[in-house]
This record gives structure tokens, C-alpha cells and sequence, in this order.
């Protein structure tokens, strides 16, 4: 012993079930009724069978016709009589006038659609045999005019029928019918008169949906018009939705398919029962344990099942959601299972394949958070928040938002250099995070180096040109870049593809004329001009980055005059004492970008104060 349970076979359990509801169902099978008592009531009057017949058949819900086998002098059949027609066939559209319900006609005049050597054939292997013949196709033959006015124009054939043959073979029907009918054969003949002398000339097939299905009925024969029409809407429904239906009997072990179902389990569509141990042979060995305990659990409970199974289907793998419930009457044992079954393999790919997009989402935007906060530490770790300038009589604050879901690359820098000069420069990395944020660091650390040099502007822009050039296509930036010089109340600058500064001067905001070049990088070598604007005590420059004024449905020169307008207000707003200055750069930008930003927004503004 190994020390695990023994294992129970689920096949083995859902026959042991299956035995013991068959066992159930002949218990309780009714007994013989008893018979009834005798009364002294007089016998009621026989009636005609024929009668019977006719009720019964107008009982039908689908058109119906009985006909009489005519032969010739060698046995074989060579027409069929009309004998009763239901009022279902009666009000067929197709139904030819003249075929009354008490019939008394050929059927191979009136029907000609239907009238061929194959279903001659098909009709007399049905009497021979009494094994019924279903789905037999009809062909319908209209009129090639215009004119329709005769309906019995529907059922005549084509005049070539009019040999000495066809001549015999209609003088048999009528011998036949007067044997049967006497005196109403004759008033049949004379309208059959009338209508061939108003029969329609011209004459062509036209294709049917109509099937007929013969049954021999003692020794004639019963022709059943299907409802062929719900039957291909069925039968397509079922191929478009990929769905079918099972019955299974419990008490004979009869397991009734539909055509839908026949073609998921790989059989012919026109295969109506399956043998029990087939269909089960279309599972695939690891789906069986599963479908065998949800079956035992039905026929023993009653309960629903709902689950997936996998089949062999046209060749490979398909899954099969099966919905099931118990066929029982009232209280009394389960009878069988009545289920649907739908071919769920692409939509359980497509949720498979959901299910992976979903996993690989979740993976990149959890990648993308953690580089977020990473690119956010290292921006903070770059990019001070203030920076003092003392006894120069410069004051400065700057504002920086960043986009709504990522980090860009903007930077500025505020440096006091060792000749008692003033750098002050704002600038924008191309793209968004870790590559802009290290371009941007690059490019400022560089800046402030190359200040030290005692170069003018056009030589820094120059060289930070060439260091952003070396790096690839993709590293390229733009930047504002500044020298004031304090003894000269002097400000010198560059413009490298960046929007310009603005200059607030006795409350009314002016944007600066700039001498625009290239970003940095397009191009390795390019001359920067620089323009000269002098300030005065009380006057404020605003250096910003793009994310602050563009706009993609907007267009810049608009969203410019909103920046001055904006700066203009609230710089008013306190009149009295100046504007604080961190105060006015942090609501320029909340009302210039908004609460959620499409790109990231810095603003650096520096007042000169004497």
C-alpha cells in the first residue's frame, strides 16, 4: 500500500447511476388501466374510414397530400391519382387551383415541379419497401410571361406532355377516379378542359426551397410538405453560432443530435441519433472525468450543469461549452438530458489571448511607474527649486509642473559667476523620460562649466550645440540662454528654437524679439546671435519652456497674447507693494497649464531689483 485512497472511476459511478434510474423508471412504470365497465349504451354507428383519413389529415399543421399508385399494364408506376388534400395544402400558395380537397386529378399534371423519373423511383421503392423517403426537393414552374391572372398556370406542364403516352397515361387516372368517384369525376374532366385551353404558353423552372417527404400509408401513398423554410433558418442559426442540441433517454440509451451538433463532433450533418459510446469518443481523454461527475451529479440531483469540454472535432482541438438541464415528469425520476452545446474555442483564445495583453499591460505600466518615480527622483535630485543671488540686486523663483503621467526633460539654470556676471538660462530636452532627463542634465551641467570660461553667449550656445550633436539624432533641445551684467544693467541672450521671453515693465508684459536658431543637435555647426535688451530697476524677464504656452489645438501667437494678458492681471493684483514674485510664477503657471498638464511647464523669473 502506497497510502493513497483508492481513486473512483467517474465512468464507472454515472453507469451505476444510469442502472439505477432505468431501474427506478420500470418501478414506477403505470400499471395496465384497468379495463372500462360495461354500459348498456346503444353502439354508436360505424363510419366511413375515409372520412376518418380526411379529419386526420386536416389535423396536420403542414400540407398534406394521399394519392393512389397508378400503374401500367407491367406493374410499374406511372402516375399517381389524387385522392384527399388537406385544407394545410389547400392553402399552400403553390397548390394549384384545380386540385380540389376531394382531389380526383393527376398528380403528375398538377404537381409537374415535383414529377420526375428519380421521384417515380423514389415513390415506388416506398411502396415496395414502406421506408419513408424525407427531404425530397421540389421544383416549381411559373409562367415566363407577364401574365398572371390564371393561377392554373402554375400547375400545368409543358405542352410537350401532350404525346399519345401522357394521352394514355391521364385516360388510366380518369378510369381510375370514375371507379372511385362516378359521377364527380366528370365535372373534374371538364374543368381540366377549361383550364387546358387557358394554359399559359410559355413555361420555366424556377429553384424551390420546398421538400417533400413520402410515407407509404397500406397501399398508397401520403406526400408531407416540410416546413423547410424554419428548418433552414434552424439549421443555419445553428452553423452561424457554431451551437446544437442533444436529447439522451435514460430508458433506451437514444442519444438524438441536431445537424449543428453533428458538425461540431466532426460527423455528417444529416446524422440525427448517435450511439452513446460515439459521442463520448469525440471527448478528448483528460475532458471525460469531468463531463462523467457533472452528468452523475445531474441524473442523480436533478442540478444543472454548466462546463467546458474538449472535443475532436474537424480535425483539431476544439472547446465545447455544454449547458444542460434534467428531462423528468413532475416529481418522478430524471428521465434523460436535454443540453445545448456552443463552440466556444475562438472566444476562449480570445480571452486567452485578453488575459495575456492584460498581464503584459499590467508588467509595462508597473515598469513605467517604477521609471517614473526613479526619472522623478533623479529630476528632483537635478533640478534645485530656488536659487539666491546675493548683493547682485537680482532676485529669482522659478515654478516647474510636471505632465500628467510622465517626466520631461525641461531644466534651468541660475548661477553667479566669478566675474560678478549673472548666468540665467531655461532650456527643454526633447522627448520624456530617462533619455531627457539625462540629455537635460547633461546639456545644464555643461552650461555651467562652460560659463566659468568667461564666454560670451553666442560661444556657449555654440558649444552646447556640439555636445548635444555628438550624442545621436534624438538628443536635441532648446534653450534660452543668458549673461546679465549688473555694472552695465545689461542682459545678452540667445534664442535656440525656444519660445521667447517676456519682459513685465510698469505692469504691461511685452514678448521680446528674438534672434531664433536652430535647437541644439539638428545641426553639428551653427552661429548664434545674441540680441541685447537693457533693463531697468523694477523690471521682470520670464524665461519659460513650451509646455507653459503650446497647445496642439491652439495656435502659439494666441496662447503668447494669453501669457502677457495673464501676467499683466496678476501682476495688478497688488499694485501697491509689487507683486511677491514666487507667488506670481507659481499662479502663472496654474493658470497657463492647468491642473493636468499635457507637458511638463517650468517657469523661471528674475526681478531686477536696483
Amino acid at each position: 500500500m502506497d497510502g493513497r485512497g483508492e481513486q473512483r472511476d467517474p465512468g464507472e459511478t454515472l453507469r451505476r447511476t444510469v442502472r439505477q434510474l432505468r431501474e427506478q423508471q420500470r418501478e414506477s412504470a403505470p400499471a395496465d388501466a384497468p379495463a372500462p365497465p360495461k354500459t348498456s349504451a346503444p353502439p354508436e354507428p360505424p363510419q366511413d374510414p375515409e372520412d376518418d383519413l380526411r379529419r386526420l389529415l386536416d389535423a396536420l399543421p403542414q400540407a398534406a397530400v394521399l394519392a393512389e399508385p397508378v400503374r401500367d399494364r407491367t406493374g410499374a408506376l406511372r402516375d399517381l391519382a389524387v385522392l384527399v388534400v388537406n385544407e394545410a395544402a389547400a392553402r399552400h400558395p403553390h397548390h394549384p387551383d384545380r386540385v380540389g380537397a376531394d382531389g380526383g386529378c393527376s398528380l403528375r399534371e398538377a404537381y409537374p415541379g415535383l414529377w420526375s423519373e428519380a421521384f417515380a423511383d423514389l415513390a415506388a421503392e416506398v411502396l415496395r419497401t414502406g421506408l419513408a423517403a424525407r427531404a425530397v426537393p421540389v421544383r416549381r414552374e411559373v409562367a415566363a410571361s407577364d401574365d398572371s391572372g390564371a393561377r392554373g398556370g402554375r400547375e400545368g406542364g409543358n405542352r410537350e406532355r401532350g404525346s399519345q403516352e401522357q394521352g394514355d397515361l391521364e385516360e388510366s387516372v380518369r378510369e381510375w377516379g370514375d371507379r372511385e368517384r362516378g359521377d364527380r369525376q366528370q365535372s373534374v374532366r371538364e374543368q381540366d378542359s377549361q383550364e387546358r385551353d387557358g394554359r399559359a404558353q410559355g413555361r420555366q423552372e424556377q429553384p424551390s426551397r420546398e421538400r417533400v417527404t413520402a410515407h407509404r400509408l397500406g397501399r398508397r401513398l401520403l406526400l408531407v410538405w416540410a416546413d423547410d423554410r424554419a428548418e433552414e433558418l434552424a439549421r443555419a442559426a445553428q452553423r452561424i453560432a457554431r451551437v446544437g442540441w442533444v436529447e439522451w433517454s435514460v430508458r433506451d440509451g437514444r442519444l438524438e443530435v441536431s445537424p449543428g451538433l453533428a458538425v461540431l463532433l466532426g460527423l455528417e450533418p444529416d446524422v440525427s441519433t448517435v450511439p452513446v459510446g460515439r459521442a463520448l469518443g469525440r471527448i478528448t481523454e483528460t475532458g471525460r472525468p469531468a463531463l462523467y461527475r457533472a452528468l452523475d451529479r445531474l441524473l442523480s440531483t436533478g442540478e444543472d450543469i454548466d462546463l467546458l469540454v474538449e472535443t475532436y472535432g474537424d480535425g483539431r482541438r476544439r472547446r465545447i461549452r455544454l449547458v444542460g438541464e434534467a428531462v423528468r415528469e413532475g416529481g418522478g425520476p430524471v428521465e434523460g438530458l436535454r443540453a445545448v452545446l456552443q463552440d466556444v474555442t475562438e472566444l476562449a483564445e480570445s480571452r486567452r489571448l485578453l488575459r495575456a495583453q492584460e498581464a503584459e499591460t499590467e508588467r509595462q505600466a508597473r515598469r513605467a511607474d517604477a521609471e517614473h518615480r526613479v526619472v522623478q527622483r533623479l529630476q528632483d535630485a537635478l533640478q534645485p527649486r530656488s536659487a539666491a543671488l546675493d548683493g547682485l540686486g537680482v532676485s529669482t523663483a522659478v515654478a516647474y509642473r510636471p505632465a500628467e503621467a510622465q517626466v520631461g526633460g525641461d531644466w534651468f539654470k541660475v548661477r553667479q559667476l566669478p566675474d560678478g556676471q549673472v548666468l540665467l538660462a531655461v532650456g527643454d530636452a526633447r522627448g520624456h523620460g530617462l533619455d531627457a532627463v539625462a540629455l537635460m542634465s547633461m546639456l545644464r551641467h555643461a552650461l555651467a562649466g562652460l560659463a566659468f570660461t568667461g564666454g560670451l553667449v553666442e560661444s556657449l550656445g555654440g558649444w552646447l550645440n556640439r555636445i548635444a550633436y555628438d550624442e545621436g539624432d534624438e538628443a536635441t533641445a532648446t534653450a534660452i540662454v543668458s549673461r546679465y551684467y549688473p555694472d552695465r544693467r545689461l542682459l545678452r541672450w540667445i534664442c535656440a528654437g525656444h519660445p521667447p521671453p517676456v519682459l513685465l515693465r510698469d505692469g504691461r508684459a511685452t514678448v521680446l524679439t528674438p534672434d531664433t536658431g536652430p535647437p541644439f543637435g539638428v545641426l553639428p555647426d551653427i552661429g548664434y546671435g545674441a540680441v541685447e535688451t537693457r533693463v531697468r530697476p523694477g523690471d521682470t524677464v520670464l524665461l519659460y519652456t513650451d509646455g507653459l504656452v503650446e497647445r496642439r489645438d491652439q495656435d502659439i501667437d494666441d496662447r503668447l497674447d494669453a501669457l502677457r494678458a495673464t501676467v499683466e492681471r496678476l501682476a495688478a493684483e497688488d499694485s501697491s507693494t509689487g507683486p511677491d514674485l514666487q507667488e506670481l510664477v507659481d499662479a502663472v503657471v496654474w493658470e497657463m497649464s492647468g491642473p493636468l498638464s499635457e507637458d511638463d511647464a517650468t517657469l523661471l523669473a528674475f526681478r531686477f531689483d536696483r
